[in-house]
């Protein structure tokens, strides 16, 4: 089910968790949640500046109000840091996933209807995990080997027991940037 909801416009400061200085989340008040339907776990798109647009999740802090995470590589995108005042648009994900899908996963799982029932069974957090994994190189070649990869650990592990390090094949493979 798709969030309905009209896009929502608002400026806040760049924060970090006093816990973990080095991850840095966009604020969004309690007021807003409630007009994005007061649940968290929804995705959106997150347009910063009117510059830049990515996909992301609300996630809850825990007293109503919530945050999007903000990676460094997007920062300095920005040319923003901690504290800085930011504009922030967000609007439902019409995406089926989240996030777009590398043609050469979306063609294995054309192709491959035993791996596309066992990629259909993971939940959302999982699927996008393999959607990001196969999608971070840029060869073709090298996202084809990534989608193969993927599937064939998927059919072979028992249903319901699919972890990241079953998934991914190790927790080094999993970490590789391409």
């Amino acid at each position: 089910m798709k969030p309905d909801f009209v896009p929502l416009n608002f400026r806040t400061r760049i924060q970090s968790f006093p816990d973990c200085e080095g991850l840095h989340y966009i604020r969004i008040p309690k007021t807003k949640v409630l007009k994005l339907g007061g649940r968290f776990l929804v995705r959106l798109i997150c347009t910063l500046n009117n510059k830049l647009k990515y996909p992301c999740g609300l996630q809850g802090i825990g007293d109503g109000t919530g945050w999007v995470g903000l990676s460094q590589a997007r920062m300095k995108k920005l040319s923003v840091g901690k504290g800085d005042l930011v504009s922030v648009k967000l609007e439902p994900d019409p995406s089926r996933y989240g996030m777009p899908v590398a043609a050469e996963l979306r063609e294995l799982l054309h192709q491959d209807k035993q791996g596309k029932r066992r990629f259909d069974k993971q939940s959302p957090g999982k699927q996008r995990n393999i959607i990001h994994y196969v999608g971070v190189p840029r060869s073709t070649d090298r996202k084809l080997e990534r989608a193969l990869l993927i599937i064939e650990n998927l059919k072979r592990l028992p249903e319901g027991f699919e972890t990241a390090t079953g998934i991914f094949g190790t927790k080094s493979n999993f970490n590789r940037r391409s």
